[in-house]
C-alpha cells in the first residue's frame, strides 16, 4: 500500500522530530490508557491480532464489546483488541493517531475525516479490493458513494444521519399549540412557553451551526461553503446569521448552549431538541419511558425560501487502516460489524438505521421498528425538501467552536455586530486553513 501522502506532506513540513516523538507518547500514554481497555481472550489458539476502536456513550461500548466476544467465537483463529472513548476529545486523539501512523486496523469514523486524511484515496485502505471478504452487494452505488475517496473504497456508511426535531407532544398539547413547521413558528411558540421559563429548543453547538447555515441558505439562496469547503457566506450575511442566534437566546426560542444537557429534555425545561437521527433514542426514551409522547417535527422553512437548506450524511462510518498487516481478517471484522445478524440485533438503531440491506431487514423485523430513532430515519428519507450531501467543513470543530465562541461576544454585548462578522468570518477561514 503507498505511503499516505497526508504523512509526507504534514509530518515531515509541520512536525519536528521531538514533535513526533511527542506524538508518540501521547499515543502510548492517550489511547492505552485513556480511550478504553485493551481486552484479549485469556485463553486462545488465534493466530491473527487485530483491532479496533469507536466512540460513544455506554451503551454503545457495551454491545460492541459483546458483539466483539460473538466474532471472535466465530473466528476462533482472529483475536480482536479494542479501545473506546466518549466523543470529547476522541477527533484530536485520532488526529495523533493518524499522525503516528498507530490507529486501529478497523475504526469508527466521522464522515468528514475521509476528506481531512485521504482526500488522495490513500489515507484508508481500499475496501474495494476485499469484495470477497465484505458483502458489499448490501449497499447501493449511492450508499458507496459516500465512502468514496479519488476512486477508491475508504469507508462504509453506518447509517444516514440529519438533523431532526423532537418535540414533547404532551407539552403542546397541555399549551394548545400546533408543532413548529416554520422559522416564525418557534418564535410564536416561545412567546407562549417562556412565561413558564421554558425555552422551544434545547440544541448543542454543531446543531446550532447547521440551523443558522440552513436559515441562511433558505433566506438567501446563497451557499455558506462551496462544495469544497471554503467559506463563501460574507460579512453582510453573518451579520444576518448572527443576529438570528441573539434574538432566538433573547427570546428563548433557543436555550443557551452551554446550559443545555442531555437531561433538559426529560425535565421539559425545553419543549424539544434538535438533535441527529442518531440521538434520538437517547434523548427521547426517558420521556417516553414516563408515559410521555414524542411527535417527529417538521423540516422547518419559510415561505419563499430559496434553498432547503438541510443536509444528509453518513452518522458514522467503518474504515480500515491503510497497511495494515491483515487486511482479509480485519475485512471479515467489518462485514460483520455491519452485516452480520447477531451484531445488527445488538446494535439495533443506537447508531441509526443500519444502511446494510440485510441488517436492515433484522430491525425492520424486529421491536427496533418501533423506536424513536427508525421513525426519525423513515421521516429523514421520505423529507419533502431536497437533502444535499453534508460538507465535512460544517462539521469542522473548530471552525463551530470559533462561530459560538465569537458570537456569544456580540450576544453578551461585547462587541459590535459589525466588528462580530468580520472577526467570525477572518477567525473561520483560518481554522480551515489549519
Amino acid at each position: 500500500m503507498a505511503e499516505r501522502s497526508f504523512n509526507k506532506k504534514i509530518i515531515y513540513s509541520v512536525f519536528s522530530i521531538f514533535a513526533l516523538v511527542a506524538i508518540v507518547v501521547l499515543v502510548v500514554l492517550g489511547l492505552t490508557g485513556c480511550i478504553g481497555d485493551t481486552a484479549k481472550k485469556e485463553e486462545t489458539e488465534a493466530e491473527v491480532d487485530i483491532s479496533c476502536s469507536w466512540w460513544g456513550n455506554d451503551a454503545r461500548h457495551i454491545y460492541t464489546i459483546e458483539g466483539l466476544k460473538h466474532f471472535m467465537e466465530t473466528y476462533p483463529e482472529i483475536n480482536v483488541t479494542h479501545r473506546f472513548g466518549v466523543w470529547d476529545g476522541y477527533e484530536r486523539r485520532n488526529r495523533v493517531s493518524m499522525l503516528s501512523n498507530m490507529e486501529s486496523d478497523v475504526m469508527q469514523i466521522n464522515f468528514s475525516w475521509l476528506k481531512e486524511y485521504s482526500e488522495d484515496g490513500e489515507g484508508y485502505y481500499d475496501l474495494n479490493e476485499l469484495s470477497d471478504y465484505i458483502d458489499l452487494d448490501n449497499y447501493s452505488d449511492l450508499d458507496l458513494s459516500y465512502g468514496m475517496m479519488n476512486g477508491k473504497l475508504n469507508a462504509l456508511p453506518i447509517a444516514f444521519n440529519t438533523s431532526i426535531m423532537y418535540y414533547n407532544q404532551n407539552l403542546y398539547t397541555e399549551y394548545g399549540l400546533d408543532l413548529p413547521e416554520t422559522w416564525d413558528d418557534l418564535f410564536e411558540v416561545a412567546s407562549v412557553i417562556s412565561k413558564d421559563d421554558k425555552y422551544v429548543l434545547g440544541i448543542q453547538r454543531k446543531q446550532l451551526f447547521l440551523m443558522m447555515i440552513a436559515y441562511y441558505e433558505q433566506s438567501t439562496g446563497e451557499r455558506f461553503f462551496d462544495n469544497d469547503g471554503n467559506i463563501i457566506i460574507d460579512e453582510k450575511g453573518l451579520q444576518t446569521v448572527i443576529k438570528l442566534y441573539k434574538e432566538m437566546i433573547d427570546k428563548k426560542v433557543v436555550m443557551p448552549v452551554d446550559s443545555f444537557l442531555p437531561t433538559s429534555f426529560s425535565t421539559e425545561d425545553v419543549s424539544g431538541i434538535m438533535a441527529w437521527v442518531s440521538d434520538g433514542d437517547r434523548y427521547c426514551n426517558p420521556l417516553i419511558d414516563d408515559g410521555k409522547k414524542i411527535s417527529i417535527g417538521e423540516f422547518l422553512t419559510m415561505d419563499g425560501a430559496k434553498k432547503s437548506g438541510w443536509y444528509k450524511k453518513p452518522a458514522t462510518m467503518y474504515a480500515m487502516k491503510s497497511d495494515t498487516d491483515h487486511p482479509e481478517e480485519a475485512a471479515k471484522l467489518i462485514n460483520y460489524l455491519l452485516n452480520d445478524e447477531y451484531m445488527a440485533i445488538l446494535q439495533g438503531t443506537e447508531k441509526g438505521v443500519p444502511v446494510s440491506k440485510r441488517a436492515y431487514e433484522v430491525i425492520e423485523n424486529s421491536d427496533a421498528k418501533d423506536s424513536v430513532g427508525f421513525i426519525a430515519t423513515e421521516k429523514m428519507n421520505s423529507a419533502t425538501v431536497d437533502m444535499y450531501p453534508i460538507i465535512p467543513a460544517m462539521e469542522n470543530e473548530d471552525v463551530i467552536n470559533t462561530f459560538k465562541e465569537i458570537a456569544d461576544e456580540y450576544l453578551y454585548d461585547q462587541i459590535s455586530l459589525e466588528d462580530c462578522s468580520k472577526k467570525v468570518l477572518e477567525a473561520m477561514k483560518v481554522c480551515l486553513k489549519k
